[in-house]
């Protein structure tokens, strides 16, 4: 608390300051008013106007004035400038004269009046009823809260405006009392506790607001007494700080002046009694869409506000469809919290959107616009700095550690992280995150609240937030603790206890939920503890490619396997290649596969491991598949099957099978591959009833296969109903790179059955996914049916050109063409040569090298009938 300044004798309680027109100062009240009317002085800038007053003329140094006005805090010449500013713009430009190298002089004629209680009078009495201060800004996207504001005032003596710093209480606590000044014609006053200190100034504010008579020494109580019959709305604003004393006002006010009714804005509940709570929601956010329409942007009233306030500094801004996808990311990451959105709207003139999206990680240093002497709203690090204060130290230590998750989060997680501070130990870690969710740091889901069984809280805090604790994380120098204790903590929340795999596979769902969690612990493991690393990485791998998010899988396992190799991390090593054959696989970068599953052979020598042995060697075939060095890949799956027969794992032999079965097939031996398919099934099927719950990937590969088959034979219903049965499959795990593939083969099966336009409809999102996904021989086999649909539709110059880029793809990645494929594409090209004259057929090649994937696809979508830029999933 800020010891009182020294005060004259003469000035001790109020002075009258003449400077042209007449400004009145009450010293008691901290209040100022002109002509009667009151003027906005913050606390800052009202004790640098006390000060100056005291010196009687003198001129004070910067260093005289930060001493009186702000202790011994630390507090540069900028904070200093924007509060003398603000002063000049109370008192006039020429109040306070800056001498250079000296400091600073107020230079107004000033008397006292002996009387203070009579100089509030007199200023009050020319002052409006509703004392409220004015708002320069409409208030946006607050009519539902208003119109509960209001309803619940009518019905209740107590209503607390709840929220976290710079949600817009006080904005929607002064519209209500405008509009409970309006309505009833009742009096309504306002006092902002902000600058107070104790129960005196409290005290000392309500009297003089209310004009109250009180004889005798000044308590709350004696306040409270006095209302006794008085009839009005008492708005309190930023109570946090006083909340004992603000509480057992109210209580006695309830007692005795129970026709006043009061209304508080807060960062904590004061929990007083009959205390009805409103919380106030951050503003209203655009649904979450990778490109956000116009419409939807200038709906959403977050978006509307940071419109308004870049628009108030450069009314060139404006939306537009191109710009409101950026916007409507802006007001997400700034989760509607309208100070955030007010500071980050400020600096578009100067910065542009994109920049201001890129720097959005250092918005707690930015400063806001002088505009009052609020410190608490002067950034949002001030705004968090001043919650955090209010926190005892484990409430604050508990909100330091929760900040690693990026993501939502349990009891569990939050305990599990909390033992890296041993600071935590003996906490009530329930009570403590009961603290930080009634301060609004922390946000509870509402599902914990309505009892289901699966419906265990979780917590989640605001990007803000966030930051702003794990700066003090960082601070404390218990980061790497905390980070290591939820790596490890992750590591045992996402392994799928229920799967037979070794090592234990990961749950998608959990990995999508701690997405970005695991990438920042990766990140940084890295470089402090690289075994955590490979394991947690190895762990999300397969399931990063069942989220068809092949190029962060292989981003963040490239660095890590750059490393030297540590022999104690030569396990989760090997684990993270093998996962990895698999990503690199479905991308058909054969190379990457072979050189990984060789280095996971080279590192398996000499131990005793069979299962990782006859995944490596699997993966190994896979590669010489890819690379079209068909012999060696039948020879090395001959090896890796019976290995895996020894290790006893079904679902792994089903694999392998699988793979020894496509590499048959690729080699027209589709007898052997028809019996390995065949056992894969049965195996697949088996371990699938038995684990009540194992995913039907393996299903819905060995499904594809044999359609492939059954379609190179000849039985194009029985392919049919294969393929039919793997999309289905494909599209429930979901798993892009199978889709893509069983649509090209499926595409083909309805060519081959009359079904033109439903071919096409299978090659159009074919094609759409491959090359959304990047899946580059997806793109040659979707291209190479979509040559013989175009050929169906009598189009045999956009058919040449499908057949010219499937045939470019394939030679550019070295790929074989497979069989059923090859001869959709002879075919072809018979009936092009038919149907294209000699001397045309030069131009129509020359027009095929141009051809792009989407040229490609709004082909297929034209067969189709379906309508450009319309959904392609069927």
């Amino acid at each position: 608390m800020n010891p009182p300044v020294p005060v004259s004798p003469h000035l001790s309680t109020a002075t009258r300051v003449v400077s042209g027109e007449e400004l009145v100062i009450d010293r008691r009240a901290r209040r100022v008013y002109r002509q009667g009317q009151p003027l906005t002085v913050g606390v800052r800038a009202f004790e640098l106007l006390s000060a100056l007053i005291d010196a009687d003329g003198r001129v004070l140094s910067a260093e005289e004035l930060r001493r009186q006005v702000w202790e011994d805090k630390s507090v540069g010449d900028n904070n200093l400038r924007v509060q003398l500013t603000l002063l000049r713009r109370v008192l006039g430009a020429d109040a306070i004269v800056h001498h250079r190298g000296r400091g600073y002089q107020l230079v107004l004629s000033t008397r006292a009046q002996e009387d203070a209680a009579e100089l509030a009078a007199e200023a009050l009495s020319v002052a409006p009823k509703d004392d409220l201060p004015e708002s320069p800004w409409p208030l946006v996207g607050r009519d539902r809260c208003l119109a509960e504001v209001s309803a619940r005032l009518l019905q209740h003596q107590r209503v607390t405006l709840l929220g976290p710093p710079g949600v817009g209480k006080s904005g929607l606590a002064l519209a209500a009392a405008r509009a409970a000044a309006g309505d009833a014609g009742r009096p309504v006053w306002w006092i902002h506790l902000a600058p107070l200190r104790d129960g005196l100034q409290l005290a000392s504010a309500i009297r003089s607001v209310l004009q109250l008579d009180i004889s005798g020494p000044l308590s709350l109580e004696r306040v409270g007494s006095a209302l006794g019959d008085r009839e009005g709305l008492l708005v309190l604003d930023a109570c946090e700080h006083l909340l004992s004393l603000v509480t057992a006002f109210c209580d006695r006010l309830l007692r005795v002046a129970p026709h006043v009714r009061v209304l508080a804005t807060t960062r904590k509940s004061l929990r007083s009694a009959g205390e009805q709570v409103l919380v106030v929601p951050p503003l209203e956010l655009p649904a979450e869409a990778p490109d956000t329409p116009l419409g939807a942007v200038r709906a959403s009233s977050a978006c509307q506000l940071f419109e308004m306030r870049v628009r108030s500094a450069d009314p060139r801004f404006r939306l537009t469809p191109v710009n409101a996808p950026v916007v409507a990311e802006i007001c997400r990451r700034l989760d509607g919290n309208p100070l955030a959105l007010v500071l980050a709207a400020s600096r578009v003139p100067s910065v542009g959107l994109l920049d201001l999206r890129d720097s959005l990680d250092q918005r707690l240093t930015w400063v806001r616009p002088a505009v009052d002497d609020d410190e608490r709203h002067q950034s949002l690090h001030a705004a968090l700095a001043s919650s955090h204060a209010l926190l005892r130290a484990a409430e604050q230590r508990l909100l330091w550690v929760v900040s690693v998750f990026d993501g939502p989060f349990g009891l569990d997680d939050a305990r599990a992280v909390a033992h890296a501070d041993p600071a935590l130990d003996r906490v009530s870690l329930v009570d403590a995150m009961a603290t930080l969710v009634e301060h609004g740091l922390v946000e509870v889901d509402g599902d914990s609240l309505l009892g289901a069984d699966a419906a265990r809280a979780r917590y989640t805090l605001h990007e803000s937030v966030r930051l702003f604790a794990r700066d003090l994380l960082q601070g404390s120098g218990r980061l790497d603790d905390v980070l290591r204790a939820h790596g490890h903590h992750l590591l045992t929340q996402l392994k799928d206890r229920q799967a037979t795999d070794r090592p234990a596979l990961a749950q998608p769902d959990a990995v999508r939920r701690q997405h970005a969690s695991v990438q920042r612990v990766i990140a940084w493991a890295s470089a402090a503890d690289p075994l955590l690393a490979l394991r947690l990485c190895a762990l999300c791998a397969t399931p990063w490619r069942r989220m068809g998010l092949h190029a962060l899988a292989r981003q963040l396992a490239r660095p890590l396997l750059a490393l030297p190799v540590e022999p104690a991390q030569v396990s989760a090593r090997i684990e993270l290649l093998l996962a990895l054959c698999a990503v690199d696989a479905e991308l058909e970068d054969a190379a990457a596969v072979l050189a990984d599953a060789t280095e996971a052979l080279a590192l398996l020598d000499g131990r005793p491991d069979t299962w990782q042995r006859a995944q490596a060697l699997g993966w190994r075939a896979q590669a010489w598949v890819l690379d079209g060095r068909l012999g060696l890949a039948c020879q090395g799956l001959a090896e890796a099957v019976p290995l895996w027969r020894e290790t006893g794992d079904e679902r792994g032999l089903s694999q392998a099978l699988q793979q020894q079965g496509g590499a048959l097939l690729m080699a027209g031996r589709s007898e052997e591959a028809r019996a390995a398919l065949q056992e894969a099934q049965m195996l697949c099927r088996a371990a699938r009833e038995r684990s009540l719950g194992e995913d039907d990937w393996g299903l819905m590969q060995i499904h594809e296969q044999l359609g492939e088959l059954e379609l190179g034979a000849g039985q194009v219903s029985l392919a049919a109903e294969h393929l039919e049965r793997a999309a289905l499959l494909a599209r429930r795990a979901p798993n892009h790179f199978r889709l893509a593939r069983t649509l090209a083969l499926l595409g083909h099966v309805y060519l081959r059955l009359g079904e033109r336009e439903q071919s096409a409809v299978c090659v159009a999102e074919g094609i759409d996914i491959a090359l959304r996904q990047g899946f580059a021989r997806l793109l040659a086999d979707n291209a190479s049916v979509l040559s013989g649909v175009l050929m169906a539709a009598n189009q045999p110059v956009r058919a040449l050109a499908a057949s010219r880029y499937a045939e470019r793809q394939r030679e550019r990645l070295g790929m074989l063409c497979p069989p059923v494929m090859q001869d959709l594409m002879d075919v072809v090209a018979l009936q092009v040569v038919t149907a294209i004259p000699a001397r045309q057929r030069r131009a129509a090649e020359a027009q095929a090298e141009l051809v792009t994937l989407e040229e490609l696809r709004d082909w297929a979508g034209d067969v189709a009938g379906l309508p450009p830029g319309g959904p392609l999933a069927h």
